[in-house]
């Protein structure tokens, strides 16, 4: 309850007193002047948006460090997911920590060191395979006997020149078709 006198304006406050009996022995009254109230409030209203000014920032600050902590990695996967996808096996993926993000980046190098290796071996292999097959015709070119090479399922996939004059059709009339 506020109140003026002459003197100013005070807030005041009562409060009952009893007796060991618990009987009413009287009231207790406080007045407050309401310029030290107003005052106070005024320092804590002052005090509580300077602490917003501070913590605002600042929460926005360590937010913003710890979505670039976490994206980094992530993007980091991205990008080697996006080098993997054109091609790329030998782009490394950098392990920064050893915790989830850095196990899933060692798995993903390790991942693209497979593929590149099993590709490599791929190439290889038919590297190989066309090597000999050019050593076949080649050697096949040189025998007067017709020579015909058949697969598993019957398809013609070799012929060589006598071959083709002896059943009197091109090289491509042959190959690729059953005996």
């Amino acid at each position: 309850n506020y109140h003026r006198d002459a003197t100013g304006t005070f807030l005041s406050g009562y409060a009952p007193i009893y007796d060991q009996f618990g009987e009413l022995d009287g009231y207790l009254g406080i007045d407050i002047d309401t310029s030290d109230v107003e005052l106070n409030a005024s320092r804590i209203r002052c005090t509580a948006f300077l602490v917003f000014l501070f913590t605002v920032p600042l929460a926005l600050f360590i937010g913003w460090r710890i979505a670039v902590i976490f994206n980094s990695p992530i993007q980091d996967l991205v990008m080697g997911a996006d080098q993997a996808s054109k091609g790329n096996l030998d782009y490394s993926v950098p392990v920064r920590n050893n915790d989830e993000l850095g196990m899933l980046a060692n798995s993903f190098n390790r991942m693209t060191n497979q593929l590149q290796s099993q590709r490599d071996a791929l190439i290889d292999a038919n590297l190989q395979i066309d090597r000999r097959r050019r050593l076949i015709e080649t050697v096949l070119a040189g025998v007067s006997s017709g020579v015909i090479g058949v697969d598993g399922r019957g398809v013609i996939n070799l012929a060589n020149n006598s071959a083709s004059s002896l059943l009197g059709k091109t090289h491509e009339q042959i190959t690729d078709h059953y005996v």
